[in-house]
């Protein structure tokens, strides 16, 4: 199968409707990416492991950082405790929450350590601004106004100065 064959066939299995999980499978929360299509993940009972990503899933669907995840536990590793079997889009965890199989863990809002992280950064990066710009020096109204009060001062008294040597 090719490449783009393939690639048509998982875009088209992940835009489909999403069951349920079932038996042993589990929703979580992706955490974190840690390379080589390993992925830490937080499930809806807190736990936070390491989970695989697929072949079929590897540059064909892209996940980030808050991503949700159907994952099925496998008996291997100590470290890698599931695989995923499938990355929930909007919609479909639209679908689970009115079907009722959404876990409660995921409704609540910054219900996690790492949110709250991403959050805290998040507000630094405004705050620092970009490091590759020169810093903007903000100049106040008061500042503004002295400076024209003090040029016009200026002018006026070279004008007074002028008229008073030409009159002479």
């Amino acid at each position: 199968m090719s490449s783009k064959t393939k690639r048509k066939y998982v875009y088209q299995e992940h835009m489909s409707e999403v069951a349920p999980p079932s038996g042993d499978q589990t929703i979580a929360r992706l955490l974190e990416t840690r390379g080589n299509n390993l992925h830490q993940v937080e499930d809806a009972n807190g736990e936070v492991y390491l989970v695989s990503m697929p072949n079929k899933f590897r540059r064909n669907i892209w996940v980030r950082r808050g991503t949700f995840l159907i994952l099925e536990p496998i008996a291997e590793g100590d470290k890698v405790r599931a695989e995923v079997v499938r990355v929930l889009s909007r919609e479909h965890v639209t679908e689970l929450r009115s079907a009722g199989a959404w876990p409660e863990r995921f409704d609540e809002v910054g219900s996690t350590a790492a949110d709250e992280a991403a959050d805290e950064l998040q507000n630094l990066d405004l705050e620092e601004g970009n490091p590759n710009r020169p810093p903007v020096e903000v100049e106040t109204d008061s500042e503004s106004e002295s400076e024209e009060s003090e040029e016009d001062s200026e002018s006026d008294g070279d004008a007074d100065r002028s008229g008073s040597e030409s009159g002479v």
